[in-house]
């Protein structure tokens, strides 16, 4: 792996691509003129004023009061759309390393209080919505065609010697839908 120094003076991040940081690389594809990326204004008081005056304390967290993206605050930062949870850590506990997440202990996307964000990667991520019980499932997944009591009755008639293809047919959806509810592909979670 390489790990090449952006060659713009004070940047210290990891070169992408022509000896430039993605931030730099991208500055200078857009406007042929570079210059330090918004991350050095973390170290300004008036911008750290400013960003935490943004959110509103509810319940315990802090909430972020302007724009989102699927529920998470974000603003224009170092090039490009930064997530507000991932500035209030850098902000509060330093860099994010390059292979780890900002994650939420409270579940609330737009909350950027640093006592309830942790750092951890996609498969704890993916963890703690299993074990929070957060994804989506079942009847909850936007495209089921089927309800849960249907499943059911599905493996019912089909343990009672019902074929699958009649199966698929009386529930109007594909031969593969009923082989993988009895072979508990899907639907595992009844």
């Amino acid at each position: 792996m390489d790990d090449a120094i952006c060659s713009f003076p004070t940047c210290g991040r990891r070169s992408k691509a022509r000896g430039l940081c993605s931030g730099h690389y991208e500055q200078q594809r857009r406007t042929k003129n570079l210059r330090p990326l918004s991350r050095h204004l973390l170290t300004d008081i008036k911008f750290q004023e400013w960003f935490w005056e943004q959110f509103h304390r509810t319940e315990g967290c802090l909430v972020w009061t302007k724009k989102t993206y699927q529920g998470y605050g974000r603003i224009w930062f170092d090039g490009k759309h930064t997530g507000t949870h991932r500035i209030a850590w850098v902000l509060t506990n330093g860099p994010i390393p390059d292979n780890l997440r900002v994650l939420h202990h409270c579940d609330n996307p737009p909350c950027g209080e640093p006592s309830h964000l942790w750092l951890g990667t996609d498969a704890d991520n993916r963890d703690d919505c299993m074990t929070k019980n957060r994804q989506a499932r079942g009847e909850r997944m936007g495209s089921a065609r089927l309800t849960a009591e249907q499943v059911l009755d599905i493996r019912a008639k089909s343990a009672a010697g019902q074929s699958q293809r009649s199966l698929a047919q009386e529930y109007e959806v594909s031969r593969g839908c009923v082989k993988w509810i009895l072979a508990g592909l899907t639907w595992k979670h009844i």
